[in-house]
């Protein structure tokens, strides 16, 4: 079925949409459906022209099917709002934060004791460029141990800015820095500069402070709703209250395709309240850092190995584009010079789905966003 989102953009006109992109997502849906991949999934594109959510399939295996308004564990999406965060902090100066620069260290405000972390700065987290020596987080919690204790306390296995690491740690240590400089809580800090501007009244870290049936959640592993799949982000917000910068949020289609849409038109709320400068928008591209891949050069997502992840597909065209891909099933794809972006929600954990179907997933999701990719071209509807 088809949703129309609540974002104050104008509507991609229903005819066009029905004419070729619905028919593309909801073919797409199936064939997912029919690869055993998810139960069901959620689709959700915007434009300067407007914006639509698709969902078809079933919320899980005996459930009702899809409305389109289900939530979704973001999983690593979260990383994408904390870097976000991240720059806007960096360029407004009088809400109460610190000065800070991407170039200021972490460590002295952190309290780290690890060697070589002296030299580790906003940017090293930001773009991964920090390898420590330490377990995943999940294995610390297994073990009984406080994952952030242990982690101010790790060695990086080489000076930060030699090696491309992507994990958990620099973006837990990013939403702690921001604590510090800000003496307010993380996920306060993304509703008041994030989710409020765009009214994303549906996206939250904590689910069981709002008023919401369970109903309304598509399950991950252990087929429950509600649940945060990863265990660092369920142990600290469970124990200690703690929101964290790696994992953790919760969000609809509509909501999401709220935050990508700030992307296309420039860093604007709907509202023209500015919230990410125009400048750094413009810079959304894979910044290559020698020898150790391509990074995204602002940290908001990752676009690694770009060319062999998307192959011949059209979207690989588009200049400028990124994505941020959640273990839980979720991606968000962002493809400015198209002026289109996209959700993707599914149950693929619930599922029971590890490592080895991951890539069979990624593939399929890369084949229906640059299907809907190629209507868009066709038909002009990015256009504004």
């Amino acid at each position: 079925m088809s949703r129309r989102s609540q974002s104050k953009l104008s509507f991609i006109p229903q005819q066009q949409f029905d004419h070729g992109i619905a028919k593309s997502i909801t073919l797409g849906i199936q064939q997912g459906i029919q690869a055993g991949l998810f139960n069901g999934a959620t689709v959700g594109v915007v434009t300067l022209a407007g914006s639509e959510v698709i969902a078809s399939g079933r919320i899980d295996a005996n459930g009702p099917n899809l409305a389109g308004t289900e939530k979704y564990d973001m999983s690593s999406v979260t990383k994408a709002f904390v870097a976000v965060l991240t720059h806007i902090l960096l360029t407004k100066k009088k809400i109460g934060v610190e000065h800070f620069a991407l170039s200021s260290h972490v460590a002295r405000h952190l309290g780290m004791t690890g060697n070589y972390t002296d030299k580790l700065t906003v940017k090293h987290l930001l773009l991964f460029l920090a390898d420590f020596a330490l377990p995943e987080m999940k294995e610390l919690v297994r073990l009984g141990r406080d994952p952030i204790k242990e982690l101010l306390a790790a060695d990086l296995e080489a000076q930060p800015g030699q090696r491309y690491h992507y994990c958990n740690h620099s973006s837990v240590l990013l939403g702690l820095f921001l604590e510090r400089v800000s003496r307010r809580k993380l996920d306060r800090l993304i509703d008041r500069f994030i989710l409020e501007p765009l009214c994303m009244t549906d996206t939250t870290f904590f689910p069981h402070r709002k008023d919401w049936p369970v109903s309304q959640f598509v399950p991950t592993e252990g087929h429950l709703r509600a649940f945060v799949h990863d265990e660092t982000a369920r142990y600290l917000m469970g124990t200690k209250d703690q929101a964290i910068g790696s994992a953790g949020m919760f969000s609809t289609a509509s909501d999401m395709l709220k935050f990508l849409g700030m992307f296309l038109r420039g860093g604007h709320a709907p509202s023209k309240e500015v919230i990410l400068p125009k400048r750094i928008v413009s810079k959304l591209g894979v910044n290559r850092t020698k020898g150790k891949g391509d990074v995204f050069g602002h940290g908001v997502g990752l676009w690694s190995r770009l060319a062999s992840g998307f192959g011949d597909n059209v979207a690989v065209q588009s200049r400028g584009g990124f994505f941020k891909l959640g273990y839980s099933g979720c991606v968000m794809v962002c493809l400015p010079h198209d002026n289109a972006a996209f959700f993707i929600g599914t149950d693929f954990l619930a599922l029971g789905r590890r490592q080895t179907q991951k890539g069979q997933l990624f593939k399929w999701m890369v084949g229906t966003i640059s299907n809907i990719v190629r209507t868009l071209r066709e038909g002009h509807y990015g256009e504004s």
